[in-house]
């Protein structure tokens, strides 16, 4: 064509205008799916006045050329279009609609915004010692966990290994305990000697061979003398060999035991006759001051629990134990409460 034509069709109350400008010879820029109207018309594709992808207004939408007040792909303007930055929402659009992927103030598929919840992170137990109370009064910030100790002078006299409040790390810390001179650093506790080839050298004459953590006169039945007549019994002494507690024994171990043949202090609690020593550890048989937290009940003083390992009345095993609040702490070298 030669010259511009313009054929306007009306439908109803609204007009669509098909526009073939420039003796261009390709189509016009309607399509399925899009409008063919102004303001107020909607197309196949579209819905005016909601939200989708592909355009959300109040104004028509289309793609391709159209100067108006409709909206059109890449268009800016108050209409809504697919990739626009406008005040209507659209797939990928950043506005204060609701859309796919959008970072906005409404709700959307795979958005952080205000209207979606972010995950909500654990409470810890502790951020500071403020939270945390005996028997583990320090928070160790690291774990959010509240513990015995962070640093040695939490413990007083004692050492803080993991966050636990110990006797010993090395022999140093034992020199106040002269019977029990080197630090078992397995148990971090002070002991007499440290079980193995080297302990054997921490003990005397008398009593040469380290067994658990305690010298003794015997290991096994080859370090007995006397021809063989004598065995290494379950206390580590050396022993005379018997079959019958009658005339076989004497004290300080009158009782036979004829399984191991040996004789020692005693079988059962029954075999103990002093008040001091009234239990009979049969590990070891030997009678001793208690085995359980029954022995030490009845104690006028405050040494009402047992300390199985040593086999002794003690105030305290654990804090616990420590019910006076003035005396929280339990000191575990020297089984007493004291002040945090």
């Amino acid at each position: 064509m030669s010259m511009r034509t313009c054929l306007v069709l009306g439908f109803g109350s609204s007009l669509a205008f098909l526009v073939g400008c420039g003796g261009s010879s390709s189509s016009p820029g309607n399509s399925a799916g899009e409008d063919s109207g102004l303001d107020g018309t909607t197309s196949s594709g579209t819905t005016s006045s909601s939200s989708s992808s592909g355009g959300v207004s109040s104004s028509s939408s289309s793609s391709g050329g159209g100067d108006d007040s409709g909206s059109s792909s890449g268009g800016e303007d108050s209409g809504s279009s697919s990739g626009g930055a406008d005040g209507g929402s659209s797939s990928g659009s950043a506005d204060g609609g609701s859309s796919s992927d959008a970072a906005d103030g409404g709700s959307s598929s795979g958005v952080v915004d205000s209207g979606t919840d972010a995950p909500v992170e654990a409470a810890t137990p502790c951020t500071g010692d403020g939270n945390c109370a005996a028997p583990t009064p320090y928070c160790n910030v690291g774990s959010g966990t509240c513990v015995q100790c962070t640093t040695n002078p939490n413990c007083g006299d004692l050492q803080c290994v993991n966050n636990v409040c110990v006797a010993c790390t090395t022999d140093t810390n034992c020199t106040e305990t002269p019977a029990r001179p080197h630090c078992d650093t397995t148990t971090n506790t002070c002991v007499q000697c440290v079980t193995g080839a080297a302990g054997d050298g921490e003990c005397m004459a008398t009593t040469p061979y380290c067994v658990a953590d305690k010298c003794v006169q015997c290991a096994t039945n080859t370090n007995c003398g006397a021809g063989g007549t004598e065995v290494c019994n379950t206390a580590n002494r050396c022993v005379v060999s018997c079959t019958t507690d009658g005339g076989q024994c004497m004290a300080p171990e009158p009782v036979c035991d004829t399984t191991s043949t040996t004789c020692v202090e005693c079988l059962a609690s029954t075999d103990c006759k002093t008040a001091a020593r009234p239990a009979c550890d049969t590990t070891t048989n030997a009678c001793v001051e208690c085995v359980t937290s029954v022995q030490c009940a009845t104690n006028a003083g405050p040494d009402v629990v047992c300390d199985t390992t040593a086999n002794r009345c003690v105030e305290c095993n654990t804090a616990a134990d420590c019910k006076n609040a003035e005396r929280p702490v339990c000191n575990a070298e020297l089984h007493a409460c004291v002040p945090r």
